[in-house]
């Protein structure tokens, strides 16, 4: 029977954000059954909080950005005739942080075969972005498949319109401006989701060499560039060349540290030229250089704005008002509609002003928790927050706000840890298994 359940389990994590559209009240199917299994779990939950000082920790971080968003919320509530929904659907999703944090930290304690679960439905859901795209010929059927996903969006205008794009997008054939976002609401959602099953497949693979990995890896890269958002290739391309750079190097050789730079100034360049060969018409959106039209400093710009200009708390007609006045300054239409474009400044948002000084806080933390990993963890884990910081300054969500999967990331530190903990105690080598 637990064994039936922590599959459940590696299920329900890994096809997080995908069944959105099904749900309770504001509270989705797939996430009422996590709480339910949590509180199955109650007293390992517990345990888990008394005996691992990480997780202990972790936890007072969400619990501190849970209190001061519910003192912003009252200050809304009070000043601001803010609805009083507000106070218990932000409380609701700071718990959601722990459970799906827990329920992973669980399974994978557990055995390393719950993590290939997650892994191999990961696949599942990069085949579905595969199969999705223009140049499938199975793209029409698929995509009947996802607006079953999402029957019923009418209200979300901007959701609809993406869906009705890519209809339109595979029925033309234009799969050099088609961006792949699989079973997701949109290709940013994807990204997210990709960045971090790139890290479990790279984890994974470092723990037991299996080649399985490197496959996977490859299928995760192609989805990637079919995503066309460039900032997650440059995040993976972080994560790769740290990798090559940093381990397996008693020394760091400079003509190594010279090729990765080449590697990253040039890759835009071959990615254009690559795209020029195997495609007509334009080139696709990863091969342009400029932005232009999306003025993301100006986004960031007003994002900052906005916050010190109502640091306790900003309502979206307060948001509204410091747009118009940006819009007045420099004539920019994208600052009207569009929101910060940086998930770091996004928590001025959701945790006050506050919110950076707890948050460069929980960096920190981790930072300090992971010099007690050894030499290629340590590297791993720093290279891949990196480039999750990197990522996440061009795109909306981030930690504790609207990324899940990332929380898979940050319990692999604590599982790693004591895993190389009791392997010193029993004398074992460090790649061997979790389980």
């Amino acid at each position: 029977m637990r064994g039936i359940i922590f599959i459940s389990i590696a299920v329900l994590l890994a096809i997080n954000n995908i069944f959105v559209n099904f749900r309770i009240g504001s509270i989705s199917f797939d996430r009422l059954l996590e709480f339910g299994i949590f509180f199955i779990f109650l007293k390992s939950y517990v345990k888990e909080i008394k005996t691992n000082a990480f997780f202990r920790k972790y936890n007072t971080y969400i619990v501190v950005f849970a209190i001061i968003q519910l003192l912003m919320n009252f200050k809304l509530l009070m000043f601001e005739d803010m609805p009083i929904k507000i106070i218990y659907v932000s409380l609701i999703k700071c718990f959601s942080y722990i459970v799906f944090s827990y329920l992973f930290l669980l399974i994978a304690k557990e055995n390393t075969k719950y993590i290939n679960i997650i892994i191999w439905v990961h696949l599942g859901i990069c085949l579905f972005a595969l199969l999705h795209h223009p140049m499938s010929p199975l793209s029409g059927q698929i995509h009947e498949l996802k607006t079953i996903l999402y029957k019923g969006v009418g209200g979300n205008a901007g959701l609809a319109k993406k869906l009705e794009g890519q209809s339109l997008y595979i029925e033309l054939g234009l799969g050099n401006r088609f961006r792949a976002s699989g079973p997701f609401a949109s290709a940013i959602a994807f990204s997210y989701f990709l960045i971090n099953t790139l890290f479990l497949n790279i984890f994974m693979y470092m723990r037991t060499k299996k080649n399985m990995y490197l496959i996977i890896i490859g299928f995760v890269m192609v989805c990637s560039f079919l995503t066309q958002t460039r900032s997650l290739i440059l995040a993976e391309l972080i994560i790769i060349l740290g990798i090559w750079l940093y381990m397996n190097n008693k020394k760091l050789n400079s003509y190594k540290v010279a090729a990765a730079i080449a590697v990253l100034a040039l890759s835009p360049i071959v990615l254009n030229k690559i795209s020029s060969v195997s495609q007509s018409g334009e080139n696709s959106r990863l091969t342009q250089l400029n932005d232009k039209g999306s003025d993301r400093e100006l986004l960031w710009l007003t994002g900052l704005y906005a916050v010190a200009s109502h640091p306790f708390g900003i309502t979206d007609d307060q948001y509204a008002d410091i747009r118009r006045e940006m819009y007045y300054s420099s004539g920019s239409l994208s600052v009207l509609h569009m929101p910060s474009h940086n998930g770091f400044i996004n928590t001025g948002f959701n945790y006050t002003i506050f919110g950076y000084l707890i948050m460069i806080g929980f960096f920190i933390f981790m930072y300090r928790s992971g010099k007690y990993l050894s030499k290629y963890y340590k590297i791993l884990f720093f290279t891949f927050f990196i480039a999750y910081f990197v990522h996440s300054s061009f795109h909306n969500n981030f930690l504790f706000y609207a990324d899940y999967e990332v929380y898979m990331v940050i319990m692999l530190m604590s599982v790693q840890y004591y895993h190389e903990k009791n392997n010193k105690q029993d004398s074992k080598p460090v790649l061997n298994g979790i389980g």
